[in-house]
């Protein structure tokens, strides 16, 4: 009888079991470079950023972009359409602002009932309209892709601090953002001089000078110089009139205050009369 070789029963098995111990590896070779890469990506990304709102709320300031249904990649409200926003501080109270592209220009801009409901109400209540008649600042009608932004704002981000009536395009406004600054500047000054007759050495433009004694006199300060209005000066001014300067702007706007306020025209609500 011919010899045969023995084979051990579970070598079979043997085969199998290192065929499947391979694609498991092979499995787990692949979720660790899937891992491994999405961490890399996460830790490469920056820490979105932070802050407390007026509710107390942690929120981030990073912003998901609005869908929209424009292609059009020309027009000036196309960062709104990708939901691109952030915060500016003044006097201590975050102010959102968007952007809008003019002639190639990125510019910032806030809703005007964002700016009075947050930041200016503390003194628009006190002063009387004369005041703001001092000053002109040009505002904007937002789009729809603004509109849309800023109730993302209003609702996510700040809680409905801006009231519960939504935002719509061709009826809500937006001004620039350093105008705002200026503003919020122009009526804290006002108001602090008209109520306490102080001016803010941080903030002063303008002021009084009395000349010869007799005379107080509205001055406004532009590079560190103390300028006088013309007509407040009498007789031949010829001489004067070749180094005068033209007040122009926010420059314009204090001396107007001033001037107005040396007449007894400007008051607070409420006050009859001016103190000085």
């Amino acid at each position: 009888m011919a010899s045969a070789n023995s084979v051990p029963e579970n070598k079979g098995n043997s085969v199998e079991n290192v065929c499947e111990v391979n694609v498991m590896a092979l499995k787990m070779k692949e979720n660790y470079q899937k891992n491994a890469t999405a961490a890399a990506k996460q830790q490469a990304a920056p820490p979105a950023n932070v802050y407390i709102n007026i509710a107390g709320r942690a929120v981030t300031m990073a912003n998901a972009p609005i869908r929209s249904n424009n292609n059009q990649q020309n027009c000036e409200d196309v960062e709104s359409m990708k939901g691109t926003f952030s915060w500016k501080i003044i006097a201590g109270y975050y102010i959102p602002y968007i952007i809008r592209v003019i002639n190639g220009d990125l510019l910032k801009f806030v809703s005007v009932r964002m700016a009075e409901t947050q930041l200016l109400s503390n003194y628009l209540h006190y002063l009387h309209d004369d005041i703001c008649k001092c000053t002109s600042v040009k505002s904007s009608i937002i789009t729809e892709s603004e509109a849309k932004l800023l109730n993302e704002i209003n609702q996510r981000h700040a809680d409905y601090i801006y009231g519960k009536k939504m935002f719509f395009a061709g009826q809500d406004y937006i001004v620039r953002l350093d105008e705002v600054d200026e503003f919020y500047k122009f009526i804290e000054v006002c108001y602090k001089k008209l109520m306490c007759n102080i001016t803010p050495v941080s903030t002063e433009k303008c002021g009084f000078i009395r000349i010869n004694s007799t005379s107080v006199v509205p001055y406004c300060i532009e590079d560190n110089r103390k300028l006088v209005p013309l007509f407040y000066l009498e007789g031949k001014t010829e001489i004067v009139e070749r180094r005068a300067v033209k007040f122009e702007n926010w420059n314009l706007a204090y001396l107007k205050f001033f001037v107005q306020s040396t007449l007894g025209n400007l008051k607070l609500k409420g006050k009859k009369n001016l103190n000085y």
